[in-house]
């Protein structure tokens, strides 16, 4: 197991070992030879924490809300919990027996199962954790968490061919807890030009350039326009050098630039078409980086790396 660094706050679950350290079981339904259908919270799955006691269910339903406390509801992802608190049917304290973590919800919310706990990992073990942090009001970070997650995480998504990069790469455990994550890239946005709110995008490359594997974290990622985001993205050609094409008996070279395809000119050898890709693509990196640090769309620190970007013939990373 990875050791914690001492310098850190984590917003983990303080009494289940749920995290990026242990990747959770997907959960099973069982099937239940007694189910009538009428009573959906009947249906749980089995959290491969908790020890489940599947005859206790059909009592739950029929529990006495306001004077039985001791008998435990299951919620639809498999956890008990028990009434502390009968104030109004709007307002219901439970606990939850796994950790004794504790919320307010309506009576009919206990009755469904719909509790939902926030340390409850999902089936790649990312958890949305206890913080401020929403789907809805926080769409667009909630959108760039799940869309990592996905992408690092989920081997169908892999084996699409724009995908093939993220193979491989790891996820901080920081970062399995939505709310550690959404503070971190809140915290980024407010630093930035915020007229380009919505075309920043999250980079794993420019920080870890030349290093693998990469890693998704709050020390190893910054916060680009798109525009900067695509003009990194490298891809040789096969047994030719990065940017250059045959065409018969010359090669050609050619890059996007501004989001349009530039001709660079027919050369004899390979070797001096990528020469010419490779000055006018560090030019137009360099460009990109002047522009939107004089609009504080990047920091200071990215756009010194962005001058010292080296292209290699095979599209490897490499700084000057």
């Amino acid at each position: 197991m990875e050791e914690k660094p001492e310098d850190w706050t984590y917003k983990g679950s303080p009494f289940l070992n749920i995290g990026p350290h242990v990747q959770a079981e997907y959960h099973k339904k069982p099937i239940d030879p007694n189910y009538n259908g009428k009573h959906p919270s009947t249906q749980f799955q089995i959290h491969p924490l908790i020890n489940h006691d599947p005859f206790n269910k059909v009592k739950n339903c029929k529990l006495h809300y306001e004077n039985r406390y001791d008998c435990p509801f299951v919620t639809n992802e498999g956890y008990f919990v028990v009434i502390k608190e009968y104030r109004d049917k709007y307002h219901v304290l439970v606990e939850f027996l796994c950790s004794g973590w504790q919320t307010v919800v309506p009576m009919n919310i206990i009755k469904t199962g719909a509790i939902k706990y926030p340390y409850h990992p999902n089936r790649f073990g990312f958890y949305f954790g206890e913080g401020s942090y929403t789907k809805r009001q926080h769409a667009k970070i909630y959108a760039a968490w799940s869309d990592m997650s996905i992408r690092t995480q989920d081997p169908e998504v892999q084996k699409k061919s724009k995908n093939w990069q993220y193979i491989g790469v790891k996820i901080d455990y920081r970062w399995y807890n939505y709310q550690n994550f959404a503070a971190w890239m809140d915290n980024y946005l407010q630093s930035l030009n915020p007229e380009l709110y919505n075309d920043y995008q999250i980079d794993k490359d420019i920080l870890q350039w030349g290093i693998e594997p990469k890693i998704y974290g709050p020390d190893t990622c910054c916060l680009v326009p798109s525009i900067i985001n695509g003009a990194l993205a490298m891809q040789n050609c096969g047994a030719l050098p990065l940017g250059v094409n045959n065409n018969g008996f010359h090669y050609s070279s050619g890059m996007t630039k501004f989001g349009k395809e530039v001709y660079l000119g027919t050369y004899k050898t390979p070797e001096e078409a990528f020469l010419v890709y490779k000055e006018a693509k560090e030019s137009y990196i360099r460009e990109l980086a002047d522009y939107y640090y004089s609009i504080n769309a990047i920091h200071k620190e990215i756009r010194d790396i962005l001058y010292r970007i080296d292209i290699q013939p095979d599209g490897s990373e490499k700084l000057r």
